[in-house]
């Protein structure tokens, strides 16, 4: 068998991570995250985290991110202990090492997200449960609205390429 190692780019040190252009600015960070499965609703009930996605901006440092009707991702925050909690009907898993969290911010965020999918990424209007997930530059993401951009949560086999394709157009759209 041949070695195919030479043919990958070296995913990049997250936590140094950055891509700056004029009015742009692109960083990568990891943090603690959890998977909520089930009875999402009860479960979110009786917590008080926000559950955002493109359209809803999130402040908070801590949230959770609506990947299907019953799946939830919660960044920021360690809701609750990992197994079955019967009280609420929910399964919870640890993600903390399957995401990387990449912030895409400033006045030319709109712009580069746009040539990753044809969400109408600037729209408040939507419906609130809307998933957060969607397919971006051909890798499936879940993305949340910040103050300043949006954060695209990517599972990090597939973050490298997702860096890849940001840099390209980063590169592509300020020329």
């Amino acid at each position: 068998m041949f070695e195919r190692s030479s043919f990958w780019s070296a995913p990049p040190e997250w936590s140094g991570a950055r891509i700056e252009r004029p009015g742009l600015s692109v960083a990568a960070s990891c943090g603690p995250a959890q998977l909520v499965a089930g009875s999402v609703e009860a479960w979110l009930a009786a917590r008080s985290l926000a559950v955002s996605g493109p359209r809803q901006t999130c402040t908070r440092p801590d949230y959770a991110l609506r990947l299907a009707p019953d799946t939830l991702l919660i960044v920021g925050a360690v809701a609750a202990s990992p197994g079955w909690h019967a009280e609420h009907g929910v399964a919870i898993s640890d993600a903390g090492d399957a995401w990387i969290l990449i912030d895409v911010e400033g006045e030319g965020a709109p712009a580069l997200l746009a040539q990753g999918c044809e969400y109408p990424f600037p729209s408040e209007h939507g419906a609130a449960t809307e998933s957060a997930r969607m397919l971006f530059a051909g890798l499936v993401v879940a993305v949340s609205r910040r103050a300043a951009g949006w954060r695209l949560h990517v599972d990090r086999a597939w973050a490298p390429a997702l860096w890849r394709w940001l840099e390209v157009h980063a590169t592509s759209s300020h020329s």
